[in-house]
C-alpha cells in the first residue's frame, strides 16, 4: 500500500479505535538554514513542519505502545505521504486505510504552529488552518511594442488586475464571521 499504518492495542472489532495522522513529505524547497538537522538532500527540505510532525507520531506511538495493555482498544497511526495537495490522503482512502478492522471512529491530525509558545496545543471546533485547491486560469492576448500599448491586448496587465482581484475575493464572497482564505501562489508566463 501508500504510506505507512500501525496499530497498536487489541485490535479487536468490538473495541473503539482511534487515527492518529501525520504527514511525512518533504517539500521541493531548498534548505538554507545551518541548523543541526537541516535535510541533507539537495531541493529537497521539511519546510511545513512535517519532520516535525512525524517524529510527534512516532513519539506517540512509543507512549501509547508503553501503555498498550491499558488501551481498551486499538489506536491506528497513519503516515502519510503527499499532503501538500491532498494526494496522499485520497490514496490512502482510496487503498482502505478507512476500512481496515477495526474501522475508527475518529481520526485526530496535529499541526505544528510558529506563533504558539513552545508546549501549547491550540484547538477550536470547526476549519482551523486552510486547505488548498488547484485551479487553473488561462488568460490570452496579443503582444506589441511597449511604447504603443494601445494596440495590444496586454494579457500582463488582465493577468495583474485579476490576481488583484482574486485577493479580494474572501472579504466580498464570506461573512467576517467566517474563515477563509485565498491566496495566488504562482503565475506563469
Amino acid at each position: 500500500g501508500y504510506g505507512i499504518v500501525a496499530d497498536i492495542g487489541t485490535k479487536c472489532e468490538s473495541q473503539p479505535c482511534i487515527l492518529l495522522r501525520g504527514d511525512m513529505d518533504a517539500l521541493p524547497i531548498e534548505e538554507t538554514t545551518k541548523i543541526d538537522f537541516a535535510s541533507k538532500h539537495r531541493g529537497t527540505m521539511h519546510a511545513c513542519g512535517h519532520d516535525a510532525h512525524t517524529s510527534m507520531l512516532i513519539g506517540a506511538a512509543s507512549v501509547v505502545k508503553y501503555v498498550e495493555r491499558c488501551i481498551p482498544g486499538t489506536v491506528r497511526f497513519m503516515f502519510q505521504p503527499a499532503e501538500e495537495g491532498g494526494a496522499g490522503a485520497k490514496r490512502m482512502i482510496e487503498e482502505g486505510v478507512l476500512k481496515l478492522e477495526p474501522k475508527p471512529q475518529c481520526a485526530y491530525g496535529m499541526h505544528v504552529w510558529p506563533t504558539l509558545p513552545s508546549g501549547a496545543i491550540g484547538g477550536r471546533s470547526g476549519a482551523l488552518l486552510a486547505a488548498c485547491e488547484r485551479f487553473e486560469i488561462v488568460v490570452e492576448g496579443t503582444g506589441g511594442h511597449a511604447a504603443m500599448p494601445h494596440l495590444t491586448r496586454d494579457p500582463i496587465v488582465a493577468s495583474s488586475a485579476l490576481v488583484m482581484s482574486l485577493q479580494t475575493l474572501v472579504s466580498r464572497k464570506l461573512s467576517p464571521l467566517d474563515s477563509g482564505v485565498c491566496s495566488i501562489t504562482m503565475v506563469k508566463t
